[in-house]
């Protein structure tokens, strides 16, 4: 049959569902017997071709017209999924995916007595990855979908213990129900099986204690700081990092980290740190506790400590465990970090965006040397608030603002991974894998929070293990150091996460930008916002997005 405008000759057979059917469902189902996708609902459809129509012969050999062809994104239960080469034929009454279309295009569609399941192919044998899935219902299989109302639901309500598990950062349970219990202004989630975490057993190393004594706690804010390095570390952070500069307030237990390039940058940074934090709080140092390393030890930085009344404590020389706070927190967030790193399979150069989000974790979770409280609350007296929290690492699309797309049908918003939370404005952290080093910030963001790879990606981004914090303990290893809250450095997590509206001075990538809502490639990547040079003291609540997984179906 000839086909209408200047579009070729084709014909698509419809044999399953019949073209009469006054089902007028906006569902759609899986048909064995369609040779293309179809649709009745033109107002679904973008990138709408008109010259693309052709006749459709459906089971009772009726021909009926098409008047075009475009694409779609279909809300299934297993996130968003995007389809195009979709025959709009307004004289159907139910919606079609074709189940030759689907395997040309690299899907593998598995059928049962109940329903049916469609695997990338790729993954079908390795993980078995389902994208979407089918329901039999009256002989025929519809597409398991989410209405947005549902999906908003299941966004808002993020009841999964798991979820909130890999949200904070992999915090252990019983600091998580601490939070669950009243630490936290909004967090809720119903209590799981306790199931084994796989990311958690690789982060971190189960060691037995070394009974430490630090002495008495701090008795007020800033009355001691305790500091120390670590690094270098073998791969620069995308912005060229080696060395994590940690402060650690005795008192909360709030926790300050900056990324530097090189070791001689601590005596600017430290002086940044001591105005900011004596302003925040109305408070002086009295003590700041470090090593011997020469970084603390120079003339110039004894100088500035003198003129500001702060006395020096330095450990004896080989006994880094008088420095025990510091050596400590070192440890607790980069095992953090390292967890955050192995779930998203991210870059290791984003090794410094992942230690900043487990700063920021740490500071709003509950350390047992602060009981009753987070690190963040006693530093600015205010509750914690996580209901913003998001997967590290996970898919996330942010809106691109109306006023810098080109073309009306251009794309409303625009793929990055999750990578933190901006303290310099209301908004997230957000990394865009075709522009690296580059963050965004943006308020506007949708999540998909058991989705690590971008739609066009496949999934393994990296190797099975995270090798780039190896090298920085592994000297210490043996001495079993233990913490002062009576938990293995492993578990040091329920002592030392805390609210963190924590200052890190050296982000992976610095929020040196205003307000998100930020834009497509070239708008969005704010002025480079490069190593998060401190997490600053403070973070407004975020608007909660729709959490699932994403890919394509085409």
């Amino acid at each position: 049959s000839k086909s209408k405008d200047k579009g070729p000759k084709k014909k698509a057979f419809h044999t399953v569902l019949c073209a009469a059917s006054t089902n007028n469902s906006r569902a759609w189902h899986i048909d064995s017997g369609a040779t293309s996708h179809m649709t009745f609902l033109k107002d679904i459809l973008t990138d709408f071709n008109e010259n693309s129509s052709h006749e459709v012969t459906v089971a009772n050999n009726q021909k009926i017209s098409s008047l075009g062809s475009g694409s779609s994104t279909l809300r299934t239960t297993m996130g968003l999924r995007d389809v195009t080469d979709i025959v709009y034929v307004p004289d159907l009454r139910t919606n079609l995916l074709s189940v030759s279309q689907l395997t040309q295009k690299g899907h593998v569609v598995v059928f049962t007595d109940s329903g049916c399941k469609i695997y990338d192919r790729d993954d079908f044998h390795a993980k078995g990855e389902v994208v979407a899935t089918g329901t039999l219902s009256d002989g025929l299989f519809r597409l398991d979908e989410l209405n947005v109302q549902q999906a908003l639901a299941c966004s808002l309500d993020g009841k999964s213990e798991e979820l909130w598990h890999k949200r904070l950062g992999h915090l252990n349970r019983i600091s998580m129900k601490m939070l669950k219990n009243g630490l936290a202004a909004d967090l809720d989630f119903r209590d799981g099986r306790g199931e084994q975490c796989v990311e958690c057993v690789l982060g971190k190393q189960a060691r037995k204690p070394f009974k430490m004594t630090d002495g008495g706690r701090a008795d007020g804010l800033l009355s001691l700081v305790h500091t120390d390095i670590v690094g270098p570390l073998a791969v620069p952070s995308w912005s060229g990092a080696k060395y994590i500069f940690v402060l650690v307030d005795d008192f909360s237990r709030k926790i300050f980290a900056y990324f530097l390039k090189r070791k001689d940058e601590v005596f600017d940074v430290f002086k940044d740190f001591s105005a900011m934090a004596e302003n925040q709080t109305g408070r002086k140092i009295k003590i700041l506790r470090s090593d011997n390393g020469t970084e603390f030890v120079n003339k110039k930085f004894s100088d500035f400590l003198a003129s500001k009344g702060i006395i020096h404590q330095k450990t004896v020389r080989y006994t880094p465990e008088q420095n025990g706070v510091a050596e400590r927190t070192n440890r607790s967030i980069v095992e953090k970090a390292r967890c955050l790193m192995q779930e998203a399979k991210c870059d290791e150069r984003m090794w410094a965006e992942a230690v900043n989000t487990s700063v920021y974790l740490k500071n709003r979770s509950p350390h047992k040397a602060v009981q009753g409280s987070t690190p963040e609350e006693l530093w600015s007296g205010k509750k914690v608030s996580l209901g913003h929290l998001k997967v590290f690492g996970c898919l996330a699309f942010a809106q691109i603002p109306k006023q810098i797309r080109k073309k009306k049908m251009d794309p409303k918003s625009q793929p990055f991974y999750f990578t933190g939370y901006s303290e310099t404005s209301k908004g997230y952290r957000l990394f865009n894998p075709r522009k690296p080093g580059d963050i965004t910030i943006a308020r506007d963001v949708e999540f998909f929070e058991n989705r690590f790879s971008l739609p066009d990606e496949s999934q393994d981004k990296s190797s099975d293990t995270v090798t780039i914090f190896d090298q920085l303990f592994h000297q210490e290893d043996h001495r079993d150091v233990h913490s002062e809250d009576g938990l293995s450095a492993a578990d040091d997590e329920s002592s030392h996460d805390g609210d963190s509206r924590s200052n890190s001075t050296n982000d992976e990538s610095s929020p040196s930008v205003g307000e998100s809502n930020s834009t497509a490639s070239e708008s969005m990547s704010v002025a480079a916002e490069s190593e998060p040079d401190t997490i600053p003291p403070g973070t407004e609540e975020m608007d909660e997005s729709f959490q699932s997984a994403t890919g394509s179906l085409e």
